[in-house]
């Protein structure tokens, strides 16, 4: 019965949720009660909602970062937003300039992949330059036009694109990890040619899922939040973001478990054959420098990990806490968040890898001297 209420509503005026509704039907309220013999209950429960309605669609509303209402935080976004992807920018472009300038002392595979997590970040950045920053700052119905351009579906693509390529070398570096301590045999596919078909394939995959998920997928920027808005027929893309990091973690573990298996066999070398004392020592040595590009690895999936789980989870979790009050500061939480991990590689990287702040330092001594 409050469905056919409803409908009379709408029928009249167009929309349920606004005041002008409320009196320019009352009239035709009263005709229907007359008609349908409506209790007056009813009328009063239908009256006692819409108010609420009312309010709740005037809060929505309310929470736009453009408004003026929310300068500040408009600003203090726009800040953050920049420091990020200026730190994100700098710090992987000074990651490349070191594969460039001294490439022989690192591993060619690791080179290789981290190059290509390197041009991902970078369509992020170019993403988060050419859309956040812009819309944080331009007014509402400018906005409103800009987004019915086919630039919003370039930038819907790119960013999808930017992540499942950075899902898939993430993925590859752990798998070059897993090859070198669990299955060395295997090592051969992460050399020479071989290693260039498999990043190769690697592109035209990411390419072809993209392309899958941006016909099964509406995106739109939501530049009142500054959250990318998602509409999906089919949850192909969320089946396939789940596998991969659940099979990193399984592949982290069993790398951990053979790491320290090979330390207590390494251990009782020692104890037992004194003899082997040097060669021991050498395999320790070796094997303490992959237990740091282990850890540099899985701190950099661990970061697109955790980005995946709060933009997923986080906000259902925080909106059920805070409310609606806390969408705006979550949203530039999560942007800085996204953005910071895209940083990880390059942080992790120089924090680890003296040689590689002594090629950055002397790189930055001949540019001085020139």
């Amino acid at each position: 019965l409050l469905k056919k209420l409803g409908d009379t509503f709408v029928a009249g005026s167009g929309t349920l949720y606004q005041w002008n509704t409320y009196y320019n039907t009352e009239h035709r309220l009263g005709k229907f009660v007359e008609e349908y013999h409506v209790p007056s209950c009813y009328i009063i429960v239908l009256f006692l909602i819409l108010p609420s309605n009312c309010h709740n669609s005037n809060m929505t509303s309310v929470l736009d970062i453009r408004d003026e209402h929310h300068t500040t935080t408009k600003y203090l976004a726009f800040i953050f937003i920049t420091v990020f992807l200026l730190y994100g920018i700098v710090s992987n472009l000074i990651m490349a300039i070191t594969f460039c300038v001294q490439e022989s002392i690192f591993n060619h595979a690791f080179i290789l992949i981290s190059l290509q997590l390197i041009i991902s970040n970078f369509v992020l950045f170019l993403l988060d330059t050419a859309v956040i920053l812009p819309e944080i700052l331009r007014n509402k119905n400018i906005s409103e036009v800009h987004q019915t351009t086919l630039v919003t579906h370039v930038f819907s693509f790119l960013k999808s694109f930017s992540i499942f390529s950075a899902l898939h070398f993430t993925f590859l570096l752990t798998l070059n990890r897993f090859v070198i301590q669990i299955l060395p045999k295997y090592n051969s596919f992460f050399e020479s040619l071989r290693l260039h078909f498999l990043l190769s394939f690697v592109w035209l995959s990411v390419f072809a899922i993209t392309t899958a998920d941006f016909y099964y997928c509406t995106v739109r920027y939501n530049a009142s939040n500054l959250r990318w808005k998602r509409i999906c027929t089919k949850q192909i893309r969320y089946a396939w973001i789940t596998f991969l990091p659940v099979a990193m973690f399984v592949m982290y573990i069993a790398i951990f478990c053979s790491i320290r298996h090979r330390r207590h066999f390494i251990s009782d070398i020692n104890q037992t054959q004194s003899i082997y004392a040097g060669s021991a020592s050498n395999t320790a040595s070796t094997g303490s420098y992959e237990r740091v590009m282990l850890i540099q690895a899985a701190l950099i999936c661990g970061a697109l990990e955790s980005t995946i789980l709060i933009s997923n989870f986080l906000p259902s979790l925080v909106l059920k806490v805070f409310g609606q009050k806390a969408i705006l500061s979550l949203s530039i939480f999560i942007n800085c968040y996204a953005i910071s991990s895209r940083t990880a590689l390059p942080t992790v990287y120089f924090i680890y890898n003296k040689q590689a702040r002594k090629i950055i330092k002397n790189f930055f001594l001949r540019l001085h001297s020139n």
